[in-house]
């Protein structure tokens, strides 16, 4: 979002009027000058990128080629050895080096060297060598590769490395780099021997003061009365968060047209102002995306997320709480909700205190359901004594992902993790959480470690009577389609009893993975072929005895037999054919109707139109909130549309929302990032 004067929304150009030079501007360019290494942490929007784009252009002016590399950009879902040759390729790119070009064949032909080893020599032999002055390489997004398959410790040592080779090799003393992001320190490499960052220096961004940001009256020129004053009420609001400051101007400078002496300018109360354009109806006029954002890191991690919102009440009564340098504490700071003040943590400004007050906490306190409480005891009584605390909060996000909330699972995976912690390297839990469940509780489960609790599961799914073909049938349709419709039919009923499956607003969907992994496709399968030929067995002895007495009869009675008054009855139109005259709340409303009417006698296929048309209601709501797309702890609208079949009638009003979302600039990125992970998403864009 971009006017004559102000800028909001990404990185603030070079030459922008409304660029403000704080104290870390000078400090950032000098460090970097001198060659040491950098390192700028902090929330999301407080001027991280804008601030290096500016002291990229004064260290270009002092003659110190740059390269700015995006991690984020690489992609998640990738090897290895992927992730180090895009590095790889783009720095060669980024400085225009004698081997562009030939990127590929440099790599594999040193195919017998590890990937950071390759690394290395391209910077030593090449980079080095092909460029005389100074280095700079920023690496931006550097929280992304928390999220990669790998550990990346690794690179951070050899980071490091090239900082230790300076007194042995001079060309290293050109090299300097720095790192922004939204993390702590500790997210990265616990091992202060091989971290870069205590060699480096922690450049911290504040707020702007009413002093560094007088150059932003400039814009309120000619539209309000006395701008200065204008923007110090501003700040008053925004406690000088850079976005919120820049936006709110913004808002005002478009809002109001310019004055002179026959068009004389009206007050402005800037509080009823905010009020209205920022804070009501906050989710609907949150954009460029702000006060989302802060939300969605709060609450995307149902644990983490739990104490950090309780945390933030009790500042919230108290006004403020002692900084203990707690990882609960960073998190919370690095959401940009609070910050430090004196060894203090306060709400950042009255904006956050107001949409975020006591009552949306509690709302959202209250919508974590209570297993999350009990996992967070198990960590204080299990996890705090056998695991650092990185590692423990690694742990207690991923094994709710396994177990679902089964306390049973819950303890049997725990117990696991500890039998086993020498195997888990930090920063590498995730896989190996997987690697361990398999091994031990998914493979072979009936030997497993899970046995007796799987084989309760297996027995009520598979209990004998005349609905376990239908109860199987059914669970299948639910692994397939990844929910279906929650009545009262006894099958679907029983398989909840079993805790098989739970209700998930108006659906059912399997519990857990682990169960997932377990009662397989294949697994149920096999259950149903064992039920066919069980029948099978029993009545083809009879079958063949009463076989000719039957078909005799069956042509005694044909003669005799009257045509049907009435055919049989059709299937609704609105089961097969989604009306556009309508809007689809009615069209669900219809089918919602017409199921109350028969029950179960429910037509199969006005099921599967009522659940179809449901995933494109909750996907559009989604996409509303801002949650089109790779979002961390849930599924976006993109990834349910993803369940309706390319055969669906409906397949065509998902690819249009889809391909909408995916022509918007916003989300395009998100949406590649999540294709990464499901290719068979890909036919939503085709």
């Amino acid at each position: 979002m971009a006017t004559n004067f102000y800028y909001v929304g990404g990185s603030v150009p070079l030459n922008a009027p409304s660029y403000i030079k704080r104290e870390a501007d000078d400090i950032f360019y000098n460090y970097l000058k001198n060659g040491q290494y950098c390192y700028v942490l902090n929330s999301r929007q407080m001027g991280k990128s804008s601030l290096w784009v500016q002291t990229q252009k004064r260290l270009k002016e002092d003659n110190i080629d740059c390269a700015t590399i995006d991690l984020s950009g690489i992609g998640k879902n990738i090897s290895e050895d992927i992730w180090y040759r895009v590095l790889f390729e783009q720095l060669v790119k980024r400085f225009d080096l004698s081997i562009r070009g030939k990127e590929q064949t440099w790599w594999d032909e040193r195919a017998y060297k590890s990937a950071i080893n390759r690394l290395d020599q391209f910077v030593e032999e090449i980079l080095l060598k092909e460029v005389s002055q100074p280095i700079v390489i920023c690496f931006d997004e550097i929280d992304s590769v928390l999220s990669l398959k790998f550990s990346t410790d690794d690179f951070f040592a050899w980071l490091r490395s090239c900082h230790e080779k300076r007194p042995y090799n001079r060309d290293y003393q050109r090299l300097t780099f720095c790192m922004l992001g939204v993390a702590a320190v500790s997210n990265f490499i616990r091992d202060n021997n091989r971290s870069p960052f205590n060699i480096g220096q922690d450049i911290r961004l504040s707020g702007f003061t009413i002093k560094d940001a007088r150059k932003l009256a400039e814009g309120l020129q000619d539209k309000v009365i006395a701008p200065e004053r204008v923007l110090e009420e501003v700040i008053e609001w925004t406690g000088g968060q850079p976005f919120l400051t820049q936006k709110i101007c913004h808002l005002i400078s478009t809002s109001r047209p310019g004055f002179g002496k026959e068009s004389p300018a009206t007050p402005i109360n800037v509080g009823d102002f905010i009020q209205s354009q920022v804070i009501s109806n906050w989710v609907s006029q949150d954009s460029p995306e702000h006060l989302k954002t802060i939300r969605n890191r709060l609450l995307n991690k149902l644990v983490t997320g739990r104490r950090m919102l309780k945390l933030y009440l009790e500042i919230l009564k108290n006004g403020e709480i002692t900084d203990d340098g707690s990882r609960d504490q960073i998190e919370l700071r690095l959401t940009g909700l609070v910050v430090q003040d004196r060894q203090k943590l306060k709400v950042y400004n009255k904006i956050y205190r107001n949409v975020f007050n006591e009552n949306w906490v509690t709302t959202e306190l209250n919508k974590i359901p209570a297993y999350y409480e009990k996992v967070d005891q198990l960590d204080k009584i299990l996890l705090r004594t056998e695991f650092d605390e990185n590692q423990r909060a690694a742990l207690i996000e991923e094994i709710p992902a396994w177990t679902g909330g089964n306390w049973e699972l819950t303890i049997i995976v725990i117990l696991l993790l500890i039998d086993n912690k020498n195997e888990l390297r930090e920063g590498q839990e995730k896989p190996k959480i997987e690697q361990l469940i398999q091994k031990n509780i998914v493979e072979n489960w009936l030997q497993n470690k899970a046995a007796d609790h799987l084989q309760k599961i297996q027995n009520s799914l598979l209990t004998p009577d005349k609905n376990v073909r239908s109860r199987l049938e059914i669970y299948q349709e639910i692994l397939q389609q990844g929910g279906v419709f929650a009545d009262n039919k006894p099958e679907k009923l029983a398989l909840q009893q079993a805790e098989l499956v739970i209700k998930n607003d108006e659906y059912l969907e399997v519990t857990n993975r682990i169960y997932q992994e377990v009662f397989n496709i294949q697994w149920v399968k096999q259950e149903l072929e064992k039920l066919v030929k069980e029948e099978d067995s029993t009545f083809s002895s009879v079958l063949l005895l009463l076989g000719t007495f039957i078909i005799l009869s069956l042509l005694s009675l044909l003669p005799q037999r009257t045509p049907d008054k009435e055919p049989s009855p059709s299937i609704p139109e609105i089961c097969t054919k989604r009306d556009f005259n309508i809007s689809l709340e009615k069209n669900i409303q219809q089918l919602q109707d017409l199921q109350k009417q028969q029950g179960d006698q429910f037509y199969y296929k006005c099921g599967t139109q009522l659940n179809e048309l449901r995933l494109i209601q909750q996907a559009i709501g989604l996409a509303v909130d801002n949650f089109v797309a790779d979002v961390p702890g849930r599924e976006g609208a993109f990834e349910i549309l993803c369940k309706i079949p390319p055969t669906s009638d409906n397949f065509k009003e998902a690819q249009f929302w889809a391909k909408r979302w995916y022509n918007d600039r916003a989300w395009k990125s998100d949406i590649d990032r999540a294709l990464q992970d499901n290719l068979d998403c890909q036919k939503l864009i085709e």
